[in-house]
């Protein structure tokens, strides 16, 4: 903080010692004093009337700018950003929680969703069903994923897995199902950057190839589970 400037004799806004103006009472006006006053005005440091007639309230507010000048800078739009990513973050959680949750109830109504299904025969069941979709999403995509059959029970609860890093899925090939292996399809062809969402355009992607394979009854029927809130499906599950 700089100084103010030393009390010269005649300076503009200021009244000189010995001064013959009417009403002076012969004591010089200190300049920073109209500064201090002004922030006076806009409530004192300490939360209290400050008085102006010593030292203190003076070294208070000198206090208060050393505070001020030290204390780094926030910066408030990035902590905007982290506070609504955080937010994100969740909110993409319990929308997965919720997704898992409304397909456990869904296929105990459709036990041919869960049965299971042969590793030989995945590349030729994904291409089938690719080959009926017309998503424009696939425009961008090549021909057919990559599938890696290397998951154990070590991944437990996990049972199948899309890579965004190299585009690849894997899957568990003793827990294979029509259902998950179109689960995880839906994550590939999702054409968001990361495809690991669960919302509205992953379930629009998954119930589309879900019609294909078995048909919209079934398809349609995991959107009225999907409408349901948590307890209501904890109810239906128990």
């Amino acid at each position: 903080m700089k100084k103010p400037p030393p009390d010269r004799g005649g300076a503009p806004g200021t009244v000189s010692r010995g001064s013959t103006k009417e009403g002076n009472d012969d004591r010089s006006v200190d300049p920073s004093a109209t500064r201090v006053a002004r922030r006076a005005e806009r409530g004192s440091v300490t939360g209290q009337t400050p008085d102006l007639s010593g030292g203190a309230y003076r070294l208070a507010e000198e206090e208060w700018l050393r505070e001020a000048e030290s204390e780094p800078e926030r910066n408030w739009a990035l902590e905007e950003a982290i506070a609504e990513h955080n937010a994100d973050v969740e909110a993409a959680r319990r929308t997965t929680r919720h997704l898992y949750l409304a397909e456990d109830v869904w296929a105990e109504q459709h036990p041919r969703l869960n049965a299971a299904f042969t590793r030989d025969r995945t590349p030729g069941f994904i291409a089938g069903v690719l080959a009926q979709s017309y998503l424009p999403y696939l425009l961008a995509k090549p021909d057919r994923p990559t599938l890696v059959f290397d998951m154990t029970q070590d991944d437990f609860p996990f049972v199948g897995r899309y890579h965004d890093s190299d585009g690849s899925i894997h899957f568990n090939p003793d827990e294979l199902s029509r259902r998950l292996i179109l689960h995880e399809l839906a994550h590939w062809a999702h054409p968001g950057a990361r495809g690991r969402g669960h919302g509205y355009l992953f379930v629009g992607i998954y119930v589309h190839f879900l019609a294909i394979a078995f048909d919209n009854d079934v398809a349609m029927s995991l959107l009225y589970y999907l409408d349901k809130d948590d307890d209501e499906l904890k109810a239906v599950k128990a």
